[in-house]
């Protein structure tokens, strides 16, 4: 049992301390959508949320953690908007509340590295870590808690209307043509985009489209057509790694330019 409760503990110590509470987060990403892009107007708007509390207890300590380790919120020192997962929540065919759930998984898989089968079962993830001390249990039973509050309805996808669904990894295989096509209908040519401009752009055609995906599935296409016979982007290193890279073999990306034809 202490070997099983080691090698889950071992697979779930990458998840981040969420401190924000679940019930939160949909009216933290709507505050920064509404406020947004400056800092101080979507810090304003956030501490709303919480009277009387302090901005550094309610922005740096719960918001902005949690919505950047969950991928759904980018934030500078000048900045805070919604990363292009985050912008599913209000752009998707699916209610916020729906999206996220499936936004954080995917995430969680990705990101994490935690198993499909655990994210499936948090009553079991629970009673793996029992073992465990206070402080290690501590972070996932956060996160437990926001797998309950966004519960995963698999149903509302295909009521929704989405005709290509993410298989039991919340992940969708984009088709290598298709995603050629995409390309050179949503992106500008000869220009630097930030990958999140690109991720963003191609990810309101597919949703529009009927392909419930990520930012994860659009990366996955970026890596394979820059790898492939006449790439039609090129991938452009960065020095200092970001929450928002695209990182392949050990190389950090964080811009692409769409090759002229």
């Amino acid at each position: 049992m202490q070997s099983k409760v080691n090698a889950v503990g071992e697979t779930l110590a990458g998840i981040p301390h969420l401190k924000l509470p679940p019930a939160k987060l949909l009216n933290v990403l709507d505050a920064v959508k509404r406020a947004g892009p400056e800092r101080p107007l979507v810090v304003a708007d956030i501490r709303g949320l919480f009277p009387g509390m302090s901005e550094k207890s309610v922005i740096r300590g719960m918001a902005l953690p949690a919505g950047t380790r969950l991928q759904l919120v980018r934030a500078t020192d000048d900045t805070i908007v919604l990363a292009p997962n985050g912008g599913g929540a209000f752009l998707s065919r699916l209610s916020g509340a729906d999206f996220v759930a499936f936004a954080i998984r995917a995430t969680a898989i990705t990101r994490y590295g935690i198993r499909p089968a655990l994210l499936a079962d948090p009553g079991g993830m629970e009673f793996e870590i029992s073992g465990m001390g206070k402080r290690s249990r501590e972070p996932i039973a956060r996160f437990v808690s926001y797998l309950r509050f966004f519960q995963e309805r698999r149903l509302a996808w295909s009521a929704a209307g989405f005709r290509v669904l993410p298989g039991p990894n919340y992940r969708t295989k984009l088709d290598l043509r298709e995603g050629r096509s995409l390309i050179d209908e949503e992106l500008p040519k000869g220009r630097l985009l930030s990958l999140d401009e690109a991720r963003s752009a191609l990810l309101r055609r597919l949703w529009k489209d009927g392909v419930l995906a990520t930012s994860f599935d659009v990366d996955d296409l970026f890596a394979q057509l820059y790898s492939g016979d006449r790439p039609p982007i090129q991938l452009w290193k960065q020095a200092v790694r970001g929450i928002d890279e695209l990182l392949i073999e050990g190389t950090s990306y964080g811009s692409l330019i769409v090759a002229q034809e």
